[in-house]
């Protein structure tokens, strides 16, 4: 026999605990100097599960230069349905901005990295009269979005890339010409500085 419904006090328990990391190659050519306007992470949840859940979120970004930060986000509920909602899928979003989180520090980073672990706890904190509701097909899915928008600072912003070249034989020449064809996406001025290396990294010219 398999349990369909039931109503009650549950207790409280880890429902989930996990971690994951996530990249963010598109980021990985910024060192420094970035400085978004109110970025936001927005976790955007779906519950059937009629018992309250809490989600510990902890969230560390690190760069490829070994710097890290946390989000520093504390604990908080997800929705979820009540006894008169039995059936229904709750949605429910959590916008996690500077004023509840350190997510400004971390983009300033910048991370290239992101290092999830997420903890899920029924009835935590709830006491034992309390009156709750679980179901054979009870499901909570959580998701999540990063929001950077486009009004940005900039202080020393930089962008570093290495281009490789190799001729196989010496080449003689009394006159060179190098064309730059440059496309910027960005709303901003840049100037372009140029370093010569040899094959020890050494500065030519």
């Amino acid at each position: 026999t398999s349990l369909e419904y039931a109503e009650g006090f549950f207790g409280t328990k880890t429902l989930f605990n996990d971690s994951l990391e996530i990249g963010l190659p598109f980021l990985e050519d910024i060192s420094s100097g970035l400085s978004l306007d109110n970025p936001s992470i927005k976790f955007h949840t779906r519950n059937s599960i009629g018992v309250p859940i809490e989600l510990d979120i902890k969230l560390k970004a690190s760069n490829n230069d070994g710097k890290t930060q946390d989000l520093n986000l504390a604990p908080f509920e997800i929705d979820y349905p009540s006894l008169a909602q039995v059936g229904q899928t709750i949605k429910g979003t959590k916008i996690v901005d500077k004023n509840n989180s350190d997510i400004d520090k971390l983009i300033s980073l910048p991370p290239h990295h992101l290092n999830f672990n997420i903890k899920a706890t029924g009835s935590n904190g709830y006491p034992n009269t309390s009156n709750h509701f679980i179901q054979k097909e009870g499901l909570a899915v959580v998701g999540f979005e990063m929001d950077l928008p486009l009004q940005i600072r900039s202080n020393n912003f930089s962008l570093f890339q290495n281009i490789q070249v190799e001729f196989n034989d010496p080449i003689q020449a009394s006159k060179a010409e190098l064309l730059l064809k440059c496309e910027n996406g960005f709303p901003l001025d840049a100037k372009v500085q140029l370093a010569f290396l040899n094959g020890l990294g050494d500065t030519l010219i």
